[in-house]
C-alpha cells in the first residue's frame, strides 16, 4: 500500500513537474522536486530514487548545476524502475 501510495501520491506529480521545469533548466524548481521526492522515497526503501534526488540537490547546493542536469535520465531511470518493482511486489 505505502508503495502505491509514493506512486500516486508523489512521484507521478514530481515526474510530471519535474519536465518542464528540466527543459527551462530551472535549477531552483528542479532541486525543490527532488527534495519533495528524496524524503518519500528514502521511508519506504527507495533507495535508488532517494539517493539520485540527494545528488541532485547536493549539485544544487554546490553550484554545480551542469552536474544537476547530468542526473535527470538517472531520476527518470529510477522513477521507472521503482514502478517496475514495485508492482512486482
Amino acid at each position: 500500500m505505502m508503495l502505491g501510495n509514493l506512486e500516486d501520491m508523489s512521484l507521478n506529480k514530481v515526474m510530471t513537474d519535474m519536465v518542464p521545469q528540466y527543459e527551462a533548466k530551472n535549477h531552483l524548481e528542479i532541486k525543490n522536486l527532488a527534495h519533495s521526492l528524496k524524503g518519500s522515497s528514502g521511508y519506504i526503501g527507495a533507495s535508488r530514487l532517494h539517493y539520485v534526488c540527494y545528488f541532485i540537490q547536493e549539485h544544487y547546493v554546490y553550484y554545480r548545476y551542469d552536474k544537476m542536469l547530468e542526473f535527470y535520465p538517472a531520476l527518470v531511470e529510477a522513477a521507472i524502475e521503482f514502478k517496475v518493482h514495485s508492482r512486482e511486489l
